[in-house]
């Protein structure tokens, strides 16, 4: 509980208190509450007519052309797909050589030490295709696993209707 002493505002630490209070109020003053906020907050930051983002956004619309085109060639799906992780793992030193080099392609430092641009507009849209190749690459196997029972049954149902066969021609008695 709190003594008379704390909630007096001529106590030493009163002051402090309401000092500590209005320093929180006054940097948390602007900042975004909800996710909402802080996604609106986050577009509003960016400056999307930058060429270097539009050329990445361009590259990530013909990725996703070629997932959709090429998602029944399960080989080059898995190419595709560990080009997206590979670059996932990569955005650690890309963010590190944007963060000494955007001068040289941004209007503005994007690239902060904690790596959340480069995770929002990178790494995101790479995680989010590869996804899509594992969700299609488990639909593919699944079809492919059904396909395989099929035959593996009329495979079975031909070898007991033959065997079958086999046995009632054995048993009958020739007739002379």
């Amino acid at each position: 509980m709190v003594s008379e002493a704390q909630m007096e505002p001529d106590a030493p630490d009163a002051g402090a208190m309401r000092q500590l209070v209005d320093q929180y109020i006054r940097a948390s003053a602007g900042k975004p509450e909800g996710f909402l906020e802080a996604v609106e907050a986050f577009v509003a930051a960016v400056d999307w007519s930058e060429r270097w983002l539009q050329t990445l956004f361009g590259c990530y619309l013909l990725m996703g052309v070629i997932i959709f085109f090429t998602r029944k060639n399960s080989t080059m799906q898995s190419f595709l797909l560990l080009s997206c992780l590979v670059g996932t793992l990569c955005a650690q030193y890309i963010n590190d050589w944007g963060a000494e080099h955007w001068r040289e392609f941004a209007t503005q430092p994007y690239f902060d030490k904690d790596g959340f641009f480069i995770s929002t507009v990178f790494s995101g849209p790479l995680l989010f295709f590869s996804m899509l190749i594992l969700i299609n690459m488990l639909y593919i196997m699944s079809d492919l696993l059904i396909k395989v029972k099929r035959k593996e049954f009329a495979r079975e149902k031909r070898r007991k209707k033959k065997s079958r066969g086999s046995n009632n021609t054995a048993r009958k008695p020739k007739s002379e």
